[in-house]
């Protein structure tokens, strides 16, 4: 780049990002330097500006790094008193996975036959138990299930055989401490707010890479990336869901939103930027010459499919903030549907209110479900409130740019308030369930006695629970 006492100008190439000296930056400002149509020039200049704390008086102890310092002490506190709790005994869950049982085993048979009467008459009309008649196996056909007499030569169905019952269990995969799943949270938690607290652009670190002001700031999602998806499994298992499938299923689209969370505030970013791409190239169309081929810079023009709502927005923000609210809906719908038809049974069928479900489950689940909902309010607002700059460059450089920065600072203020409450409540909800009601130990395996009976009706078998 080359100076003189009234212009900067330079030919155009790819590389990194240049920027100005301070010398060259004051003669800009003070008028003494003028850019002459020259979009890398007008780049740097953007990037010298960029690269100073915002407001210019900002320091250490202002707002938004105290928000950093603040958060991360909270994390600290939260991960303490885990710490604290965990050494007072590991609470266990125990993770399952579904399975159908198919059978024509007599004692399978008749035990799951009285299953789903009992459940039946325990819960009346609310909730009921089907059994299913599989039928892989072309001999099990449809009929009363307790025709022992029963035959049919032609299928080589014999008498005295019981027509078998299908119904969806779940069995044992794995057993795991939950406080493995919630430590974690708070110790990344911690490390990445602690981080951008130490590394904020202030008068006093000049060479912070923490600018939220600039836009999408990278270590944020990463954070909720590491994070959301184990507060989400936190909130399922904590009423019962162990399904290991459903589980890692919620976990990856939550995974998922948090990515296209990034993809949206880039797609912001083009909003805000557009006006002044398409004003300055058309500037150098129009004044530089209207020669083609002695013209580097063309009009922009629609090239590709998500260009069709140019005049509006890049099509592609749209979609991500649709496929967002989809994946949110179907995470929350999946542990909120879990979560009533829980609660519901155990209001609607069991008598003996010492058996339902704890006021410390449903604190944790609603207070999540409202915080992680409240995430996406604040971007679906700001797709909304996105305006594109205005054209002029010397306004750009000054109220446009300005007002881009402060959109950015408060967009970036309302999550890290969201985040660190979230998380927050996610302990206070943890610790409760986890203090006062402790998670289910599995029950001891019983003994069960067969045989038949030899008063009238003779010989039907019967069966007997002993203590193990």
């Amino acid at each position: 780049m080359s100076t003189s006492s009234n212009q900067i100008s330079c030919q155009f190439q790819t590389g990194n990002t240049e920027m100005l000296t301070e010398h060259e930056l004051q003669n800009i400002q003070e008028h003494r330097t003028e850019i002459v149509y020259n979009l890398r020039a007008e780049k740097a200049l953007l990037a010298t500006l960029d690269s100073r704390p915002f407001p210019e008086n900002l320091h250490r102890w202002s707002a938004g790094p105290m928000l950093e310092f603040f958060s991360s002490v909270l994390s600290a506190g939260c991960l303490v008193v885990l710490l604290f709790q965990w050494s007072k005994g590991s609470a266990n869950v125990r993770l399952t996975q579904e399975v159908l049982l198919y059978t024509d085993e007599i004692s399978l048979t008749l035990a799951m036959h009285h299953l789903r009467s009992e459940y039946n008459a325990w819960c009346n009309t609310h909730y009921r138990m089907d059994l299913e008649v599989p039928t892989w196996d072309p001999k099990n056909v449809e009929r009363s299930s307790w025709d022992l007499t029963f035959e049919n030569p032609k299928k080589n169905i014999a008498a005295g055989t019981l027509q078998g019952i299908s119904t969806s269990i779940d069995i044992h995969y794995t057993t795991i401490d939950i406080f493995y799943i919630a430590l974690p949270i708070f110790v990344l938690s911690f490390l990445f707010q602690f981080g951008r607290f130490r590394n904020y652009c202030t008068k006093q670190n000049l060479d912070g890479w923490y600018k939220p002001w600039l836009g999408p700031e990278f270590s944020r999602w990463v954070e909720y990336l590491c994070t959301s998806p184990l507060q989400i499994f936190l909130v399922s298992v904590a009423f019962g869901t162990t399904n290991i499938s459903t589980l890692l299923g919620q976990c990856g689209m939550q995974a998922a939103l948090v990515l296209f969370g990034y993809d949206i505030e880039q797609q912001i970013k083009k909003i805000y930027n557009r006006n002044h791409v398409e004003a300055r190239a058309h500037e150098y169309y129009t004044k530089v010459g209207d020669n083609f081929k002695e013209n580097r810079y063309q009009f922009p023009k629609k090239k590709r499919f998500h260009h069709i709502l140019w005049n509006r927005s890049d099509l592609r923000i749209w979609v991500y903030l649709g496929v967002s609210w989809l994946l949110h809906g179907l995470i929350w719908s999946g542990i909120l549907g879990r979560f009533h038809q829980q609660e519901s049974q155990g209001r609607l069928c069991e008598k003996n209110e010492e058996f339902r479900m704890p006021s410390a489950v449903t604190f944790l689940v609603w207070s999540q479900f409202v915080l992680f909902t409240s995430f996406g309010v604040v971007s679906t607002v700001q797709v909304l409130s996105a305006t594109p700059l205005p054209p002029n460059v010397q306004k750009e450089f000054t109220t446009g740019k300005e007002e881009q920065k402060r959109a950015w600072n408060k967009v970036s203020f309302r999550y890290a308030i969201l985040s660190v409450t979230a998380k927050t409540l996610l302990e206070v909800g943890f610790v409760w369930v986890v203090s006062m009601y402790k998670t289910f130990p599995t029950a001891s395996e019983a003994i069960i006695q067969r045989g038949f009976l030899n008063v009238p009706p003779f010989n039907q078998s019967c069966f007997a629970v002993l203590a193990s």
